[in-house]
């Protein structure tokens, strides 16, 4: 049988692998729930498009998408068999491992004037009423970077097939053969997305309802210019849930996300699954059903109209990516590059005796802004935390000005480079 959903066996990296969690359990009581909701965004027969709840009922997965502007997975978590002071963060520590994290994007930052010492004192304090407010898993947030971040907002066709392509040889795909009971890793020169951390197939026209999804580059630059046509159409993106989420429009953007729009104006299901879901079909199990004295029909039948086998784990999803990039895409940048030009002219003959070309790279960092109020004596003031939330704030600096910008590389320019 092919497998639907997955049991966790390590420690989550991204929000995106929540799509397994059975949310239906949450609350069985309540009608519309689906598989998948955490990262689809296809539209409910609950509800109508241009909205996500009506009479009681839900569209859970753009309730549910919302989850990826408030929360994210640290990767810090030990492992089995070690604790937090001993684990993946006292190697760092202990400068043993430059990269102790599963994800290798995620870095730790010490914040203004602290030592690696602190760090471990900010991520492992108790949570203490008095002393310690806020909890270790919102401190965690102000003492890590993510590297290679990528603006969802990028109309750069090129710049998406960088970050698909990115997904090209990174991993062996543990597979599990169910004859032999044996368990293989499988290299493959495409971009894999594999729903499951063990899949019981291989990749694509092998087994569809087994296996899992890979791209080629020629797949992956078709679905790159589809993502970039949403982009121009939806954006600018304000939140992770705004990109993910279908519009609540009575238009095509109504019935799906950006990405799932994408995948499907690529075409990259339609070669391995032609089946369809149609009006007529759900029109004939109402009247079935009325027959029978049950009630089988839905309240906006033309959003469940589609592929049958949407979803089967080797049909490729929004959410399948989203499980793969999630930890990696952002909805704004936080690195610029700024260049300036100034010369110097001779007043009296009005000659250029001189040129120079600059070039700065600039980081938004967690730390705030924290100038002393005014008033204040400078000595004595205490700054805000990384941590702090907005509406918590004591320094007035930090509500007007927010994070600190650093400039971490100057570079003159020659002529050739401008």
């Amino acid at each position: 049988m092919p497998p639907l959903f997955e049991v966790p066996t390590a420690p989550l990296l991204s929000i995106g692998q929540l799509q397994h969690y059975p949310s239906q359990c949450e609350a069985p009581w309540l009608t519309g729930w689906r598989g998948y909701t955490v990262g689809s965004s296809w539209s409910s027969p609950w509800t109508p498009l241009t909205s996500s709840v009506e009479n009681q009922q839900y569209d859970f997965s753009y309730q549910a998408n919302r989850l990826f502007d408030r929360y994210f997975f640290s990767s810090i978590t030990p492992r089995p068999g070690e604790d937090t002071v001993n684990g993946r963060l006292g190697d760092w520590l202990n400068a043993k491992i430059s990269k102790p994290l599963p994800n290798p994007r995620t870095k730790f930052l010490l914040n203004d004037g602290s030592r690696r010492q602190d760090l471990l004192t900010t991520l492992t304090n108790p949570l203490d009423a008095k002393n310690n407010p806020v909890p270790p898993f919102r401190r965690a947030a102000a003492n890590l970077l993510v590297e290679g971040a990528f603006n969802i907002n990028s109309t750069s066709i090129e710049a998406w097939k960088a970050v698909l392509g990115s997904l090209k040889n990174t991993q062996s795909i543990p597979t599990f053969d169910a004859q032999s009971l044996g368990i293989s890793l499988a290299a493959s020169s495409l971009a894999s997305l594999p729903r499951f951390t063990l899949v019981n197939g291989g990749a694509n026209t092998q087994q569809t309802w087994c296996g899992y999804r890979s791209l080629s580059d020629q797949e992956i630059a078709s679905l790159a210019k589809e993502i970039v046509r949403e982009v121009k159409t939806r954006g600018p993106f304000v939140s992770l849930s705004d990109f993910i989420n279908r519009r609540l429009s009575a238009d095509d953007t109504g019935k799906k996300g950006a990405l799932q729009t994408a995948i499907d104006r690529a075409g990259l299901n339609q070669s391995y699954f032609t089946a369809q879901v149609t009006r007529q079909q759900l029109d004939n199990a109402t009247t079935l059903g009325a027959a029978a004295g049950m009630n089988w029909s839905y309240p906006y039948p033309d959003n469940l109209v589609g592929d049958i086998a949407a979803a089967a784990p080797g049909y490729l999803t929004q959410a399948d990516i989203l499980q793969a990039l999630a930890p990696h895409l952002v909805t704004r940048s936080d690195t610029y590059k700024i260049r300036a030009y100034g010369d110097v002219v001779n007043p009296i003959s009005g000659r250029v005796e001189a040129r120079a070309w600059v070039e700065v790279i600039v980081q938004r960092m967690p730390d705030y802004v924290n100038y002393p109020n005014p008033g204040e004596d400078p000595k004595n003031y205490v700054p805000d935390p990384a941590w702090t939330q907005t509406p918590n704030l004591r320094n007035i600096s930090n509500r007007t000005y927010g994070r600190q910008w650093r400039v971490i590389r100057v570079r003159w320019l020659s002529p050739e480079e401008v």
